[in-house]
């Protein structure tokens, strides 16, 4: 079946066959917990990376809505505004300056097309 493209009588077909199997609780159960921790396909022994880690966290997210409040949630370079489009740079890159990650006066807000521009996008 790989590779194989369904018509969409095929799909229509797939979907009614399965209308009204359920699985037992006991049965959705089992599956939930195959796919939680250690027994996930994507199990790496716990280790998260220290980047995800920071990005994720609320003072990071914080630090990303002070930026673009203070910009007025415009692109500094393109001087409009790209609504969901916008993304906070750092200014001297996020992997060599660790202790200024989270200075604001380190951090710009620029559209997606502008931030392509910038030396360092991609590149870390």
């Amino acid at each position: 079946m790989t590779g194989r493209k369904l018509t969409k009588e095929h799909k229509r077909k797939i979907g009614l066959a399965s209308l009204g199997h359920r699985l037992s609780t006991e049965s959705r159960l089992k599956i939930a917990d195959s796919k939680r921790g250690e027994k996930s396909h994507f199990w790496k022994g716990g280790l998260t990376k220290k980047n995800k880690v920071i990005r994720e966290s609320v003072e990071y997210k914080l630090w990303r809505e002070a930026v673009f409040k203070r910009d007025g949630y415009m692109c500094i370079w393109g001087g409009k505004s790209h609504g969901s489009d916008l993304n906070a740079d750092h200014i001297k890159p996020f992997a060599y300056y660790p202790e200024l990650r989270l200075a604001i006066d380190n951090g710009r807000t620029l559209c997606h097309d502008c931030h392509k521009k910038t030396y360092t996008y991609g590149k870390h």
